[in-house]
């Protein structure tokens, strides 16, 4: 009960590019991000590329992706194909997709299919449409002259390195922090290079009831943080009071974020909140500069059908691999 998809006109090759802890691509802001490359032996032997150019602020990321033949490649001269692409979250559900569009690419003018702005919402305050934090671009590849092609899947993956740190921060004497007055904090990297600073101060609010806030100092090293922050009672329990994602852009000299709670109600539940007139906060920070892994994963080619499941009557796609022996393997999305 096997119905074929695929035969010598509908045969195409897929190339899959999934790049985990995406939301921290733009510790590269302003800069591409390329994938590893595929080389496709079913199209005359080229190899071809995925890259992004991510920006973001306000809880999202906005992002340009184009697909482009590798520049190095000596043959052929020119070649034509059909493509469509796709981005799929880490779930293989479709958020956006391209019209199929005929294009030639010449090996010396480094042509490349560019589209439009997307975006991938991360804010608390809007439905985030990446909840794994994973997302995989996705081209299908005909060719125009109606030779064979073999069904081919090739999967590349991309890490972005995600530097995940965890401290307290004790002030002390808090009940007599002077508005405006800066207790600073410096996060360092294992060699004890400083990486970047936090700065604790009392803004805006009525004297007896001043705002407590946070700010990130601008880093080179630093475009994008996440930062989690609980305060530590006279119990030991952790309370969130601050929590959100953060860019550097514009020029923008530091990034600030009010605490939950104000400096009158810590000090009228001082006993609880400020044992020994000690302000203690738990930081939970991530942030990213560099990735972490990338590389060509896996290689599925062979003929595809689809077999119905019998409860649900949905098609299950199949790459079969070794269909002289009998064998099959599911398809991954």
């Amino acid at each position: 009960m096997f119905r074929k998809v695929d035969d010598r006109k509908s045969g195409c090759a897929t190339i899959e590019w999934k790049i985990e802890n995406f939301s921290f691509c733009v510790f590269n802001i302003g800069k591409i991000i390329r994938s590893p490359s595929f080389f496709l032996d079913t199209l005359e032997n080229t190899r071809w590329g995925i890259s992004i150019l991510p920006t973001g602020y306000a809880g999202r990321i906005y992002f340009k992706y184009q697909f482009y033949r590798d520049s190095y490649v000596q043959e052929p001269e020119t070649i034509e194909i059909k493509s469509d692409s796709s981005i799929l979250d880490a779930n293989g559900v479709i958020l956006e997709k391209s019209q199929l569009t005929t294009n030639k690419f010449n090996k010396k003018d480094n042509r490349s299919l560019i589209f439009d702005e997307s975006v991938v919402i991360l804010s608390k305050e809007e439905e985030s449409n990446l909840p794994q934090d994973a997302l995989t671009i996705q081209f299908r590849l005909w060719r125009t002259d109606g030779k064979y092609v073999e069904n081919r899947r090739i999967f590349a993956r991309t890490v972005i390195q995600v530097d995940r740190r965890t401290f307290a921060w004790a002030i002390n004497k808090f009940s007599s922090l002077k508005y405006h007055h800066k207790v600073p904090y410096v996060i360092k990297s294992e060699s004890e290079e400083p990486l970047m600073r936090l700065e604790l101060y009392l803004s805006t609010g009525q004297k007896t009831d001043e705002k407590i806030t946070i700010a990130h100092v601008y880093s080179k090293k630093v475009n994008f943080f996440t930062l989690k922050i609980f305060l530590m009672d006279a119990k030991g329990d952790k309370i969130e009071c601050g929590n959100g994602n953060f860019w550097f852009h514009n020029n923008t000299e530091k990034v600030t974020f009010t605490l939950f709670f104000t400096k009158k109600t810590l000090i009228d539940n001082k006993s609880l909140y400020l044992p020994k007139d000690i302000l203690t906060l738990i930081c939970e920070y991530e942030f990213s500069n560099a990735i972490a892994y990338e590389g060509i994963e896996r290689i599925d080619c062979g003929t595809i059908f689809a077999e119905a499941d019998d409860e649900t009557g949905e098609l299950v796609l199949f790459y079969d691999k070794r269909a002289s022996f009998g064998h099959a393997e599911p398809l991954t999305f």
